[in-house]
């Protein structure tokens, strides 16, 4: 009885589209994430479409896991563009903004000697293990930045070293954002405003955590995308993809 419910919910409320692989199922057990596998879909559209050869653009890095997918795809089509990355590994949890005191804000969770410091030490070093491991022939240039201050190098054009210790110049036009950083209302939008300024025409925006039963920022900036004159609706599974006029 049990099987045969599953199947009908299935069959009326189907789940996202997942275009996992061998290489994917064994790149998620091995690097750790918070990828919804329906941003495969939204990816693979993307690359396989992007308007030229100018750079991918990903604010919210993690562990690399959707780096290290995203240079999959551009390796699997063939795509030239280079993949840009920022995160600063800060500590933010759901609760920061309710409970500005001890002990939250310094241990995590309930564990008796666990910083957060140490916690997001372990996260950064995960990510240059990660990417250094599955990229390697592809490595994106990332940064120890926020996304504000990532966007402030690339509108001034700043030549500086990436996190593998290359030289590099940010700046000029960009083909695709994954906007997966700050879920607050007003750190969403200015991810977008800051991506709008370089998102070139037909190029791609990806809002992370902007399904219809999300909570946060995101879920919010795709409603306006949507009513947007600019922007056209891709496609949903469960997020949201756009493309600028």
């Amino acid at each position: 009885m049990e099987y045969f419910l599953r199947k009908l919910k299935n069959y009326f409320f189907p789940g996202p589209i997942d275009l996992s692989d061998e290489y994917i199922n064994r790149l998620f057990c091995a690097n750790a994430g918070m990828l919804i596998r329906g941003n495969l879909l939204a990816f693979d559209y993307a690359i396989r479409h992007l308007p030229s050869d100018s750079p991918l653009v990903e604010t919210g890095s993690y562990a690399g896991l959707s780096a290290n997918v995203i240079t999959y795809f551009l390796q699997k089509y063939q795509r030239n563009n280079v993949l840009f990355t920022c995160d600063n590994w800060s500590y933010c949890g759901e609760k920061d903004h309710l409970n500005p005191g001890e002990p939250y804000m310094t241990r995590v969770g309930d564990h008796p000697y666990l910083t957060r410091t140490d916690y997001m030490q372990f996260v950064r070093d995960s990510f240059l293990r990660n990417v250094s491991f599955f990229s390697s022939r592809r490595l994106p240039h990332s940064f120890d930045l926020t996304s504000v201050r990532f966007w402030e190098n690339w509108e001034d054009g700043t030549e500086t070293k990436d996190m593998f210790g290359r030289m590099t110049r940010l700046g000029g036009a960009v083909s695709f954002g994954f906007i997966d950083g700050d879920h607050h209302p007003e750190a969403a939008w200015e991810d977008w405003k800051n991506l709008d300024r370089h998102l070139e025409p037909g190029g791609f925006v990806l809002l992370d955590d902007s399904a219809d039963h999300s909570q946060g920022g995101r879920k919010i900036l795709a409603r306006e995308l949507l009513r947007h004159k600019g922007y056209i609706f891709v496609l949903k599974n469960p997020n949201y993809l756009f493309r600028k006029c």
